[in-house]
């Protein structure tokens, strides 16, 4: 084999090699990128005296439109929201009333019902 040939095979392996390093240096920054923002999650959540209320606007109206109730009806979304366990006795009535009214158009059940659908 030619000497320059043989110079140029071994430059592309060793770049092979730094190119491998590389992108498993890259998986290891995104594993600890996706740990950190799972811990941070958790914590915030667990600290927050009122968790998941801007979630229970959209999942509660949502969840009543399933059983087939009036989404928009504030009675209606708290009588199925309270048969499903997602109103809570530590709730203030000013948390009960704005977790209840939906003030979203029709179309934006779109979006909503899958994750009414989660359990």
């Amino acid at each position: 084999m030619y000497p320059r040939l043989q110079l140029k095979l071994l430059e592309l392996e060793l770049r092979g090699r730094d190119m491998t390093k590389a992108r498993l240096d890259g998986l290891y920054f995104l594993a600890i990128g996706i740990l950190l923002f799972l811990v941070c999650g958790i914590a915030f959540e667990r600290m927050s005296p009122a968790s998941m209320q801007d979630f229970r606007v959209l999942y509660n109206p949502a969840r009543c439109l399933l059983h087939d109730c009036d989404p928009y009806s504030q009675v209606d979304v708290f009588r199925v929201s309270r048969q499903f366990g997602r109103i809570y006795d530590t709730d203030s009535k000013t948390v009960r009333e704005i977790v209840t009214r939906y003030i979203y158009p029709p179309t934006a059940f779109v979006m909503t019902i899958p994750f009414a659908l989660l359990p």
